[in-house]
């Protein structure tokens, strides 16, 4: 679902490229329900020894654009990883 989400609002990054990013073993995704679907996503690549993280991927259904889903999606990641000790992204 996350895959088809950035496949449609991210067009200009190509499939293969998406499946490659969201599928990393060192890549973590969050997303958002809205009434079961998925309406936003957030992709990320950790470097766990760098203490940092790298915004791959970050994309909400057009239908649902407005409503702060993508500053809710980025507040959580920020709070994640500052649980980590990790602070830079």
């Amino acid at each position: 679902g996350i895959k088809n989400l950035f496949d449609k609002q991210l067009p200009e990054m190509g499939a293969s490229y998406i499946t490659r990013l969201v599928f990393d073993l060192m890549a973590e995704s969050v997303f958002l329900l809205h009434n079961g679907v998925i309406t936003g996503a957030i992709a990320s690549r950790i470097f766990p020894e760098q203490k940092f993280i790298e915004i791959v991927f970050l994309a909400v259904d057009m239908t649902y654009q407005l409503n702060g889903y993508g500053r809710l999606l980025m507040n959580f990641l920020k709070n994640v990883n500052q649980a980590r000790e990790m602070y830079d992204i």
